[in-house]
């Protein structure tokens, strides 16, 4: 499965581009931090990772949606916790994305 860009909306192009690059990277980011030990591994985490990696979301088109819908409020919930480091807020995004696809039943 791929995502084509002409699948989306031109109006959206610009900002799917922005969400597949963004949470991408921060799988990655993570993936690397867990590899290097810097953090602990975390299930819920990690299943969003796979989930990301393996292109499942395309399965679910509606998925990029929501997280689009919802990153702002993550980002915003995220920054409430008096967690200074900037790699546990990381692997808080991602269980927060996590719990969302899991909610819509987009993920097991």
């Amino acid at each position: 499965m791929s995502l084509d860009i002409d699948d989306i909306p031109y109006e959206l192009q610009e900002d799917a581009a922005w969400l597949l690059l963004e949470i991408g990277d921060d799988v990655e980011l993570y993936r690397q931090f867990v590899r290097l030990g810097s953090i602990e591994k975390n299930e819920e985490a990690d299943k969003f990772c796979a989930w990301w990696n393996l292109r499942i979301f395309l399965s679910h088109p509606h998925s990029l949606i929501i997280i689009y819908e919802n990153l702002k409020q993550i980002d915003t919930e995220i920054g409430q916790y008096d967690v200074l480091d900037g790699i546990n807020r990381l692997q808080l995004k991602l269980v927060k994305l996590y719990r969302l696809m899991k909610e819509n039943e987009m993920i097991e």
